[in-house]
């Protein structure tokens, strides 16, 4: 009883805290532009999230890999509309091979360890 309390309550707070780059893109949005904005703050949440949602597949754990799975999806999200808004494509490159590099590392699931 107390464990699936304690994974509602850690759904709802990860849940929670990914909304809240949803006042950046307004921003964004309302300037027309995310000059002057890093997307490390994007990038590293999601290859956290991806390491979670990779714990969670070796796990079986279901709770793990839903919230995960919704957290890195939201977080693409977010990364694609920090390169619409962003007008210096330069930036866009490490974003791009930070997102591949996630989506390449959780999706292979035969090894423990990251291919690169």
């Amino acid at each position: 009883m107390f464990l699936q309390l304690f994974k509602v309550w850690i759904g709802v707070f990860s849940v929670s805290f990914l909304f809240l780059p949803i006042l950046l893109v307004l921003d964004w949005r309302k300037r027309g532009t995310a000059e002057g904005f890093s997307s490390v703050v994007l990038i590293i949440p999601m290859i956290i999230q991806a390491f979670w949602l990779r714990l969670g597949w070796m796990t079986n754990d279901t709770t793990q890999i839903l919230i995960n799975s919704m957290n890195v999806s939201v977080l693409s999200c977010y990364i694609a509309a920090y390169a619409y808004y962003q007008p210096k494509r330069r930036h866009l490159k490490a974003a791009g091979n930070a997102k591949l590099w996630c989506f390449d590392w959780t999706t292979t699931k035969n090894d423990i360890f990251c291919s690169m």
